[in-house]
Order: structure tokens, then C-alpha cells, then sequence
């Protein structure tokens, strides 16, 4: 039975990018929701997000040129790159082939979808400039994991909205218990934008300041940004190199259920991914 650890970590986020600053952030209670900066959300009664302030991808990345990457891409392989620095891995110590990126998304590349839409806006469909266009595809998310890493393994996007990143880990636990791959990085990465803000608050589901998920008079969701990570290896392959085991991937289930229409608000219960962790013994 081929068995799943968990050797690196890779958050970037509004409280911290890196393990360190993340985790004594975490310790120190620290909020990173403040009033949006990425667009003006004046018109909006609910105003704040979990915003990566000062975010500067040329301190991770080493190979792709930001110029040519959207955001959310730049979030993906950042976290990408600090979960293999964690791990103790370097990408030139494994078999490129074996290797894989998947990366989940709700809104792929959120901020370029608007950059060319106010093309679109202020002139044609003729006024999009090709550069940016090129950024679109939401499967560049995981190319850029890829790109950046030099992997030659299955390179996926999965776009199941607020399941994906569970998903992406699932995808990779499959490809390492059937023996496809000796190592996955999988997780996820987003962008702040203005269209799902307002997606999101035309569902009912924004908090005015903060989310707090188990508040007896909890309102909702705070929209945010960021990437997180996880490098997943078989056992055979973490052990053979010495690494560190944060913990065992045990598996993973998905379900789905029907949306619900009532007369007053259309509901909807999305697609999920359940998954347990478990200290190796």
C-alpha cells in the first residue's frame, strides 16, 4: 500500500508569506482583513478583504518573469516555490516526469478577466492588448508551478470554486497511491477582484468586517487572496531523501448535492472535498 506524506508547506498570505511569518501571525492572533485596495469598493456596503500587502514575487520566484504572469499565477507559484524550500527538496533531485503541479481556483485570473473587460469597455473587442490576453487561460495557474519548478508532470487547474484546493489535494493523493508520481504540489491560489466581491455579496454570503465561522451570529465569508501549498511524496520517496514528515495523507472523499430554490433566496451548496490528516505513527 503506497502511503502519502506531507514534507512541505507553502502559505502566502495577508498575514504572512513564508511558513515562519505565517505561523507567528497565526500564534499572535493577527487579522490581515482590511478595506480593499485592488479596486475602490465604495460602492459596495461590505468593503474589506484579506488583501497580500506588498506582495513581491521577484523575493520567491527565480525563473518566471512576473511581466508575463497574472497574479493569481504569481500566487501559485510562489507558494509552489516556498513549500519545495520547506521540504528541503531541490526540483533538480527529482525525476522531472514524476513530478506534479495541481493547483485549484474559483476565479483563475480574476484581475486580468477585468483588465480586459475595461479594454473591452473603453474601445472594442480590437482594444485588448495580446499581452494580457495571453495571461487569461486559468490553467496557467498550474503552468506556472510547472514553468517555475521545471516539472514535466501533469500540470492541472481545477475550477470547483471554494472546493478546489481540496480537490487539488485528492487529484494529487490519487496520483501518488497509483503510482503516477513520486511527488505533488497541490493547493490553490486567487486573486481579490471586483466581479466575484460582488458575486459573492449578491449571494448574501459577505460579512460586513470579519468571517467568524463559528459564531452563533456569523454572517458570512470576507473575500481574500493568496496561494498555499502542500509538496505531498509517497513514503518510499521522502524517506529515501531524509525529509521531514509533517504528517500522513490518509485519503480523501468528494460529494455533491442539488441546489436549493426556495421563494426568497436562491441557494446553492457547492461541490466539497472532505480529507483527513493524520500523524504518521
Amino acid at each position: 500500500m503506497v502511503r502519502v506524506a506531507v514534507t512541505g508547506l507553502g502559505p502566502v498570505s495577508s498575514i504572512g508569506v513564508g511558513t515562519r511569518d505565517f505561523a507567528a501571525a497565526l500564534r499572535a492572533g493577527r487579522s490581515g482583513i482590511s478595506r480593499i485596495t485592488s479596486f475602490d469598493p465604495s460602492g459596495f456596503p461590505h468593503r474589506n478583504a484579506g488583501e497580500v500587502h506588498g506582495f513581491d514575487p521577484a523575493r520567491t520566484l527565480r525563473r518566471l518573469d512576473p511581466a508575463r504572469w497574472g497574479r493569481s499565477s504569481q500566487f501559485a507559484a510562489s507558494a509552489a516555490r516556498l513549500a519545495m524550500m520547506d521540504g528541503g527538496l531541490d526540483p533538480a533531485d527529482v525525476a522531472p516526469e514524476r513530478a506534479h503541479a495541481v493547483i485549484g481556483t474559483t476565479s483563475g485570473e480574476s484581475q486580468v478577466v477585468e483588465a480586459l473587460t475595461a479594454q473591452i469597455v473603453n474601445g472594442d473587442f480590437a482594444a485588448q492588448d495580446p499581452a494580457v490576453l495571453a495571461q487569461l487561460p486559468a490553467g496557467r495557474l498550474a503552468n506556472a508551478v510547472s514553468t517555475e519548478l521545471g516539472l514535466r508532470g501533469e500540470s492541472l487547474t481545477i475550477a470547483t470554486a471554494c472546493s478546489a484546493s481540496n480537490y487539488a489535494i485528492g487529484y494529487g493523493y490519487d496520483l501518488l497511491v497509483t503510482g503516477a508520481a513520486d511527488m505533488v504540489l497541490a493547493g490553490g491560489a486567487d486573486s481579490v477582484c471586483r466581479w466575484a466581491h460582488a458575486g459573492f455579496y449578491r449571494l448574501g454570503a459577505l460579512a460586513r468586517d470579519a468571517c467568524a465561522p463559528f459564531d452563533r451570529d456569523r454572517t458570512g465569508i470576507v473575500t481574500g487572496e493568496g496561494g498555499a501549498v502542500l509538496m505531498l511524496e509517497t513514503f518510499e520517496h521522502a524517506r529515501a531523501r531524509g525529509a521531514r514528515i509533517y504528517a500522513e495523507l490518509l485519503g480523501y472523499g468528494s460529494t455533491a448535492t442539488r441546489c436549493i430554490r426556495s421563494r426568497r433566496t436562491p441557494r446553492a451548496s457547492p461541490s466539497a472535498c472532505a480529507w483527513r490528516i493524520a500523524t504518521p505513527v
